[in-house]
């Protein structure tokens, strides 16, 4: 194996005979802790010889470098690894060191890892009762946990029984070990992954030959792992545990999130001043924005300020209003493995459920509380090292001085913050959940759910598995799902919100984040100057951050507007407004107030909106202009039965008429005493052809009851177009019947109708409706058959001249009979005026 190595090294590769050799020429170095110092050390020690290259390599300090260089990267990989999962991962493998030093006393290498040891430790580690939970301090006095004499009463009890089955279903086995309080699936990988980095550390610093698929976690470690995955199941069910967990009962949270949040508003409502009901306000915000935003409670807690930024977009074709969207970047995460994520919340429906509203609520309290942007201790906005690492949330303590504000803001939050907050809230609402600080995340997920949200949005929206599409091709905003999470559920989630109607006095905005004008000034004038230079980019963050202040000027008056509008209760008393009497009492907020009460008083959803509500009165006047229609069309029908009746009089007399008539006429001629016996006959003999013309006479007096009135449906006769459609495809869909259109007026639409009743079901008013509406179906069904393209793209290609001259049919017919460039000229053919040849 050296051999080809050196063999190939006039190919390049001179690292692995470095390497190689250098091991071949060492002694085998003793295994146990401290592996890095060994390494070390060996390095101090290895001769010029040793350290150089074989058969003249041109450079004798080259292996020496590359292990240096190595151990450096090592110590990068440690610091960057996260707090979180040192903390979980370095007691663990502590007591395994304790493990192995106490039990293996005496041996050669007692931490060497082998599968013995790996098989005894986590032997003990599945049968052993669970530990308390809790966070010790780290020192050397109780960093590892190892019980000696808990282990051997363990592994000393007899275990070579044979499990034998019970004829009770649920009873367990005769012999079957399961320990009520033993430790789950979670701990046992937690070790069992411990100890895999262990040995590949050791592996790669060459303390270990030993593999670790093949001669380590064998089949007997892998029966082991199974026993534990699998009798928690039997477990719960022999011993009765309860099935009704807290994940299925949170399944009954759905409209909780109102209660949730109204408690957190009560607890800052019950404070006697702002410092103490700004911890209410901060967790207000962290639940309402991952509820929106279904985020990970880590996501703000680790977020910093120049983190947020403020976008705004609509839907050209459905939305008349802007939309604003708060986005966070998550640029190191759990999941993130260097990608960078977002977290999305969309300006709510409701004020009380809005989390860009608590956002805006939350830095009105926390600039006030720190002063940290005050003049003099305002950072510097166009130094990105002055204000980068300040973080998102932040507490204030009551003993730390007048500073600690100023100083603890680069620190993050304790976590038990908000699961302390959540954990009472839930307990006065009776509701079991074992998640607390991803709370919001678990009802934002389930709410969409139950709104039937397409399941690749949610997934998008949370982050849950981000592909290559997701990171690198797509807009990262999954509108249908920001949507229903923003409370727009009817109309196909069209964005309308009324309080976002009303603009605010500019001179009550200048009272809100009063620093923000000046510096987003200086960023600008810094982007002019250096910006060319420095790339586009440049401040970019910044300019995105101050930007974002300014918008929230507005949206702060808006939301506390609204609220005291709609909720009026909630604001008596409440710091938020108590706080800000230079705010909230100024007259221009209350006169704001008074005219956002008259627009949410008489604001109504476009695209929900009633006839009756746009238009007082219609709809009492349409009923009874229907009713009377109603009551003439019952006349019309009760005279067209006495008519048909009639006929039937008039017809039935027809074929009785000329027997009639030849009976008067035999006894006329025999009362005039005749006796002409020729004549007679002659009539007799005539009688049958006598009744000939009973058919002609029939054929002339019966053509009202052999054809009747026309006399259409109520569906047909009271049908009402469309009167603009806001794209062809809906005009399309009306003509031939589908989509919302479906079975209206009959089966098969508008063009049914004209197939199986040609022009007689229309009235004076439709008439030109149906030529234009029909002429231009017949141009998109020719372009679709022409160009082989579907309904969908030619309604999308033709979308925009439609749009363009305002949705006019006869507009929109001129168009099409224009030349389009290509054979046939025109789509829709051009009518001679009346009286006139198209040719002339």
């Amino acid at each position: 194996q050296y051999g080809l190595c050196q063999t190939n090294a006039s190919i390049g590769n001179h690292k692995i005979v470095v390497a190689l050799v250098t091991m071949a020429n060492r002694e085998r170095p003793q295994f146990g802790g401290g592996s890095i110092l060994v390494a070390r050390q060996q390095l101090a020690d290895d001769s010029p010889g040793q350290q150089g290259l074989v058969n003249g390599a041109p450079n004798a300090d080259l292996h020496l470098q590359t292990r240096r260089q190595q151990q450096f990267v090592e110590n990068q990989l440690q610091l960057i690894e996260k707090p979180n999962t040192k903390a979980a991962y370095k007691p663990k493998e502590a007591e395994f060191v304790e493990f192995c030093d106490q039990v293996y006393e005496g041996t050669t290498h007692p931490r060497h890892i082998d599968g013995d040891k790996v098989y005894r430790f986590l032997f003990y580690v599945a049968h052993r009762p669970k530990r308390r939970r809790g966070k010790k301090k780290a020192t050397a006095a109780n960093i590892g946990r190892f019980n000696l004499a808990e282990y051997r009463q363990i592994w000393s009890r007899i275990r070579a029984d044979i499990p034998s089955p019970s004829d009770d279903v649920n009873a367990a086995p005769h012999g079957l070990d399961l320990p009520t309080d033993a430790p789950q699936w979670d701990t046992f990988n937690h070790y069992r992954i411990v100890i895999s980095h262990r040995h590949e550390r050791d592996l790669k610093h060459g303390l270990t030959e030993e593999d670790w698929v093949k001669t380590i976690w064998t089949p007997w470690h892998k029966d082991l792992e199974k026993m534990v995955k699998r009798r928690k199941s039997v477990t719960n069910k022999v011993l009765h545990k309860e099935k009704m967990t807290s994940d299925l009962s949170l399944m009954n949270g759905q409209g909780k999130d109102k209660l949730i949040e109204e408690e957190m508003w009560k607890d800052g409502q019950s404070k006697s001043c702002l410092r103490h009901a700004f911890p209410s306000i901060r967790h207000r915000l962290m639940f309402l924005f991952t509820l929106c935003g279904v985020l990970r409670m880590e996501s703000l807690i680790h977020a910093e300020l120049s983190d947020c930024f403020l976008i705004k977009g609509k839907n050209e074709a459905k939305e008349s209003q802007f939309w604003d969207c708060l986005i966070l970047q998550m640029l190191d995460g759990k999941t993130n493995r260097g990608k960078t994520f977002f977290g999305r919340a969309m300006r709510h429906k409701c004020v009380e459920l809005c989390g860009m509203g608590a956002y805006g609520f939350y830095l009105l309290c926390r600039f006030k509380l720190s002063g940290e942007f005050e003049e003099g201790r305002c950072p510097d906005f166009t130094e990105n090292s002055s204000w980068y690492d300040i973080k998102l949330l932040v507490s204030f303590g009551t003993h730390n001085g007048a500073d600690s504000a100023q100083e603890g803001r680069t620190r993050c939050i304790a976590e038990s913050n908000f699961t302390k907050a959540t954990k009472d809230i839930l307990k006065k609402l009776d509701m079991a959940s074992k998640h607390f600080q991803h709370l919001g995340r678990m009802l934002g997920n389930m709410n969409l759910q139950f709104l039937e949200v397409d399941e690749e949005f949610i997934r998008m929206l949370g982050n849950w598995s981000v592909d290559v599409r997701d990171q690198c091709y797509s807009t990262k905003l999954p509108l249908p799902a920001m949507r229903k999470a923003a409370g727009f559920l009817t109309n196909e989630g069209r964005y309308y919100n009324p309080r976002a109607l009303v603009q605010p006095p500019e001179e009550l905005e200048k009272k809100i984040f009063p620093f923000a004008d000046a510096q987003l000034e200086n960023v600008r004038a810094k982007r002019q100057s250096e910006g060319t230079r420095k790339g586009g980019n440049y401040l970019g963050a910044a300019k995105c951050f101050l930007e974002m202040l300014v918008r929230f000027r507005t949206i702060i008056l808006q939301d506390a507007a609204a609220m005291k509008v709609l909720h009026p209760g909630r604001c008596d008393g409440h710091m938020l407004f108590v706080g800000f009497p230079e705010l909230f009492r100024d007259q221009l907020f209350l006169d704001f107030t008074e005219k956002m009460r008259q627009e949410l008083a008489a604001s109504v959803e476009v695209q929900a909106a009633t006839v009756d509500t746009v238009l007082p009165g219609v709809t009492a006047h349409l009923n009874s202009m229907e009713q009377a229609i109603r009551q003439s069309t019952e006349r019309d029908m009760a005279i067209d039965e006495k008519v048909a009746a009639v006929h039937e009089k008039v017809d039935a007399l027809s074929e009785t008429m000329p027997t009639m008539i030849r009976e008067t006429m035999l006894e006329t001629l025999q009362s005039l005493g005749l006796g002409l016996a020729t004549v007679a006959g002659d009539l007799r003999r005539t009688a049958a052809p006598a009744a000939a013309p009973a058919p002609a006479m029939q054929q002339r007096t019966r053509p009202a009851a052999a054809n009747p009135p026309l006399v259409l449906p109520d569906p047909i006769r009271f049908f009402m177009f469309e009167s603009q459609h806001n794209n062809l495809k809906g005009l399309w869909d009306e003509w031939y019947g589908l989509g919302v259109y479906e079975n209206t007026p009959i089966a098969g639409g508008v063009a049914e109708l004209e197939d199986s009743h040609g022009a007689k079901w229309r009235d004076k008013g439709k008439q030109q409706r149906v030529s234009r509406q029909g002429r231009i179906c017949l141009a998109i069904k020719k372009k679709s058959e022409f160009e082989r393209k579907s309904i969908d793209m030619v309604c999308n290609e033709w979308n925009y001249e439609y749009l363009k001259g305002n949705r006019n049919l006869a507009t929109f017919v001129k168009y099409l009979q224009q030349p389009l460039g290509q054979p046939p000229w025109n789509w829709i053919e051009v009518r001679a005026p009346r009286g006139r040849r198209s040719d002339t």
